[in-house]
């Protein structure tokens, strides 16, 4: 496993995902292990990781990712290893922006048809954020993708949604409280192809 971002380096965290009442089990797990703290400052840039080495791949969301995440490397890595290999991509939140700019063989959007999720326009308007470049919903549906949240909770922060294409190439969580769901799906997707 390893750990790359844009740029390489330490990952910013924001440090209020660590407030006592969101710490979850595995947060507290990431804290006290070294080795993965380790991975976290010393993030390797992307230009320098080859996606089809990997059985996943897996875009984390936040804010930050609204920045980082639909960039031409970014989306042209997720094309040549869909293309090119078996990998099995997931997201949440904004992490979903990391397929938003991937292109097909065609030159087309590579999601177009897809159903994927990411954060909604409603919670993002809810949290007053107003200063991010790119949003989930907006430019996933910009692409073509299907876009699917769940939109029936009266506060969009407590939904949950993990989407799943045809093919279980890209499983997608639609915000914070997806993570835990998507990541077992993916793990199970992975097992039932025997990577």
């Amino acid at each position: 496993m390893e750990i790359a971002s844009i740029k390489g380096g330490e990952v910013p965290i924001d440090p209020a995902s660590f407030y006592y009442f969101l710490q979850s089990d595995q947060d507290k797990r990431f804290l006290e292990d070294a080795a993965f703290q380790a991975k976290v400052k010393n993030s390797i840039p992307i230009e320098k990781v080859d996606l089809k080495d990997y059985d996943i791949v897996f875009f984390a969301g936040g804010w930050g990712a609204a920045y980082d995440m639909n960039s031409e490397i970014v989306a042209t890595k997720v094309s040549d290893a869909y293309y090119n290999s078996n990998v099995i991509f997931g997201s949440v939140c904004h992490g979903a922006l990391a397929f938003t700019e991937a292109r097909d063989k065609n030159g087309e959007y590579l999601i177009k048809g897809k159903p994927m999720t990411g954060v909604t326009q409603k919670q993002i308007v809810s949290f007053g954020i107003e200063f991010t470049p790119y949003h989930p919903e907006e430019e996933l549906i910009k692409a073509g993708a299907i876009y699917k949240a769940d939109k029936h909770k009266r506060v969009d922060q407590f939904a949950t949604l993990t989407v799943i294409d045809e093919e279980k190439r890209f499983i997608t969580g639609q915000n914070q409280n997806s993570s835990h769901e998507t990541a077992q799906l993916m793990m199970k997707v992975l097992n039932e192809k025997g990577q």
